[in-house]
């Protein structure tokens, strides 16, 4: 007998492994099909830009997963291989009862001490600063709710909030800068982001009495 968890289990890896094999291709093309010029800008400057000291670049693991989001928000719609990819996590998250309530959910498995917490600037910043061109643009999130664990991992988050009191780039306690995320174009936007991002504990949601 075949265990029907295993299959699902088997399954999902060749999904993952088909996705990370279009992303190489993506790559390797040098990012074709992208639709957004803020987006190409992004990807530019955060992986092809000779001016980044090595101990800013982001490490592989971080960038694979922050090219696989952008894929496959921009970029698979247009392929046969990225519709079907598209397809089955629609399938994977199809409720019986409601299934027009069911928010698109992609998750990133990322083992600790991989730079989760980078990924989460990138897309955060990949997602503002489209749709502050884009206003109109459905495919960008206009606001960032980040749910933590715990008080301990939220308070490690605020690295995601932009430091407004800081006085340089190089005094500032945010990942943007710190990491050296934000092409200079586009720094005059990053102060709005606070306005649109909560970053809470799950606690918070709990009933209260």
């Amino acid at each position: 007998l075949y265990d029907l968890n295993d299959f699902a289990a088997e399954y999902r890896e060749q999904l993952v492994n088909l996705v990370r094999e279009q992303v190489e291709r993506w790559r390797q093309a040098d990012y074709p099909g992208v639709t957004s010029r803020v987006t190409r800008d992004l990807l530019t400057y955060w992986f092809a830009n000779p001016q980044r000291p090595d101990h800013k670049k982001l490490f592989f693991a971080q960038r694979e997963a922050v090219e696989a989001a952008i894929w496959l928000n921009e970029v698979a719609p247009k392929s046969n291989v990225g519709s079907h990819v598209l397809e089955q996590l629609r399938l994977a998250q199809h409720t019986v009862d409601d299934p027009a309530s069911v928010l698109p959910r992609i998750g990133f498995k990322m083992a600790t001490g991989t730079g989760k917490t980078v990924v989460m600037a990138c897309l955060l910043l990949y997602h503002y600063l489209n749709r502050s061109e884009y206003r109109n643009d459905p495919r960008y999130a206009d606001y960032f709710l980040i749910v933590a664990p715990g008080v301990t991992i939220r308070d490690r988050l605020n690295v995601l909030r932009v430091d407004t009191q800081a006085a340089s780039d190089l005094d500032a306690a945010d990942y943007y800068r710190q990491r050296q995320l934000v092409p200079p174009h586009y720094a005059p936007l990053l102060a709005g982001l606070n306005a649109k991002l909560v970053i809470t504990n799950f606690h918070a949601f709990e009933a209260r009495q």
